[in-house]
């Protein structure tokens, strides 16, 4: 891939961080470099699974729980709720964009802080799922697990098969819940009627 061509590629990334006085080289330049993306992924899941377990102690247990149920189908309803989930954020940027550069380039930046939130949540219920299947006892350490898969990602391959295994995984580890979300209307209904 030609700089220029990586150079637009990132230009959304370039726009979102220009308020901090970034140039696209510089987006690019970090883009491009391997091990960056592997350690700024790892804490930024090792970042979501503190506050995970600070603020909503349960909410991973209850995943892991909700994943481990169906095992199978976690992957696809995963994989959905984030295709879903960026349709509705790429027609949230058109519509902040449509309204003014200033407001796009606010709702781009809230917009991918949002997304690499649940991406991060999304590993440290795959880590903790890990850890569950593997050895009961040290479920504490699944965020440890799950930022080690994230930064492994960025390691192992390049930067377009890496976006879009780590996005897969990262889905994956949100499967569980999304699938408890959608069916859990059903399990009211049924109480209801009871």
């Amino acid at each position: 891939m030609s700089n220029s061509r990586r150079r637009s590629t990132w230009a959304w990334g370039a726009a979102a961080v220009s308020p901090l006085g970034w140039s696209t080289a510089d987006v690019s330049a970090l883009a491009d470099a391997g091990p960056f993306r592997a350690v700024a992924s790892a804490l930024l899941v090792l970042a979501v699974g503190a506050a995970l377990r600070y603020r909503w102690p349960g909410a991973v247990d209850r995943a892991v729980d909700a994943t481990l149920a169906r095992p199978k189908r976690t992957p696809v309803y995963g994989v959905a709720a984030a295709a879903v989930g960026w349709l509705v954020v790429a027609y949230g940027f058109a519509q902040a964009f449509r309204l003014g550069n200033g407001l796009g380039t606010a709702a781009v930046v809230l917009g991918v802080g949002g997304v690499l939130a649940v991406s991060g949540a999304g590993f440290v219920v795959l880590g903790t799922t890990v850890v569950s299947v593997l050895d009961g006892e040290w479920t504490w350490t699944g965020p440890l697990v799950g930022a080690g898969i994230s930064g492994l990602v960025w390691l192992a391959l390049p930067l377009g098969p890496a976006l879009v295994v780590w996005i897969l995984l990262a889905a994956t580890g949100l499967g569980g819940p999304t699938r408890r979300w959608v069916h859990a209307s059903r399990q009211v209904e049924r109480v209801v009627e009871e």
